[in-house]
């Protein structure tokens, strides 16, 4: 299996039979014995324990090195999310996008941002937010911990003028070897 992907829309999703992916005896897990890229993109709108829990068993059971989570708005299992890639992709995991985080608050922008810098093989990061999400902590928060990433792109409503002031703090103060970032600042002009 080269791409998973799980969708989960309001009130009505169907996963596959999880055992297929996490145990070892027959089905997909034989895959990640090939090397195969895994492409896991996780779509969440209103999720539960239940659904949750298969998520992170794949997580933890798959060489998962391509991520993207698409999680708007509600961020409940978020911090799980990247507990568990934090635990058990910690040597595989080179690519990580967060697309479309609509609410991101300022302490759960300080639970998760170390979490991600501490993933070592992380190589690209690709962060798109809305408008709620507090860009300035990003910013700040990215520029304190980010250490192995190499390709790094923000894409965000620009709401604050100040916020190039959280930018410069970033460009002075990261300690990853860049070898490039991409800005993209979106105006609504009403």
């Amino acid at each position: 299996m080269k791409e998973f992907i799980i969708f989960l829309d309001h009130g009505s999703y169907n996963l596959p039979d999880i055992s297929n992916v996490t145990t070892y005896s027959s089905g997909i897990a034989n895959l990640k014995y090939l090397e195969v890229e895994i492409m896991f993109k996780l779509w969440m709108l209103q999720t539960n324990k239940e659904i949750i829990t298969p998520i992170l068993d794949i997580i933890k059971s798959q060489p998962i090195n391509n991520m993207s989570i698409h999680y708007t708005p509600t961020y409940e299992y978020l911090e799980e999310i990247i507990i568990y890639i934090s635990k058990f992709r910690s040597k595989t995991l080179t690519r990580l996008i967060f697309n479309r985080l609509q609410s991101l608050s300022e302490i759960f922008c300080h639970l998760i941002i170390p979490l991600i810098c501490e993933l070592k093989s992380l190589k690209i990061l690709d962060i798109k937010v809305g408008i709620k999400v507090y860009n300035q902590d990003l910013f700040k928060l990215l520029g304190d911990y980010l250490t192995s990433v190499e390709h790094l792109s923000f894409n965000f409503d620009l709401y604050r003028f100040d916020l190039l002031r959280y930018f410069e703090y970033f460009t002075n103060n990261y300690k990853a070897n860049l070898k490039n970032y991409l800005l993209i600042f979106i105006v609504e002009i009403l």
